[in-house]
């Protein structure tokens, strides 16, 4: 399998995980000061691609730990935002020896809003920025390239009933219950510092 990732420094592995709407890059900033010391790693993970089917949220833990298989990664530092630290979270539960710490930024896993419920027939980009603007603190951040990257997935059928998928998977997969199975060092970042 193929993975695409954007790669820095050397030595202890970090795999830094985006959200359901990011990618890769989003991490670029966060990858620059982390490869001093670290083999920091942003992996684009298939959201859209894996929810084609009847997806199950296995299906995203095993793509990353695949990922860190084929890198040779026996133990790695797991770095999630929103539906990426879901998946970080995922790891910790059921590969716990692999995850030396945790950090997670505005993790799904414990509550969801359901944005499913809301989620528009024809979103246009008014609708687009709004929600996407709950999702920051900092307005600063919801930028006119952001809210297009997310409006172009949107205005796809097809992709507006993955990202549906996506989020109903999350939803189900409510990991409060298990969080006490995490025995890894754990950074929550959320709100104006997220």
């Amino acid at each position: 399998m193929t993975y695409n990732t954007i790669e820095k420094g050397s030595g202890r592995p970090l795999i830094m995980l985006h959200g359901i709407f990011g990618h890769a890059s989003n991490w670029r900033y966060a990858l620059e000061r982390l490869s001093a010391g670290y083999k920091a790693v942003a992996l684009e993970l298939p959201y859209l691609e894996l929810a084609d089917k009847d997806l199950k949220f296995d299906d995203l833990t095993d793509y990353v730990l695949g990922f860190a298989d084929s890198k040779g990664f026996d133990r790695a530092v797991y770095v999630g935002n929103s539906l990426g630290g879901h998946i970080a979270l995922d790891v910790a539960i059921k590969a716990k020896e692999r995850v030396g710490a945790l950090v997670l930024t505005g993790s799904s896993g414990l509550f969801e809003r359901g944005y499913e419920k809301d989620l528009k027939i024809h979103p246009q980009r008014p609708y687009v920025r709004k929600k996407v603007g709950e999702m920051f603190f900092d307005q600063r951040l919801v930028t006119d390239e952001l809210i297009d990257s997310v409006y172009n997935i949107l205005k796809d059928k097809k992709n507006r009933l993955r990202v549906i998928r996506l989020m109903k998977a999350a939803k189900r997969y409510n990991v409060k219950s298990l969080l006490p199975l995490i025995g890894c060092k754990t950074l929550l970042i959320w709100g104006k510092q997220d």
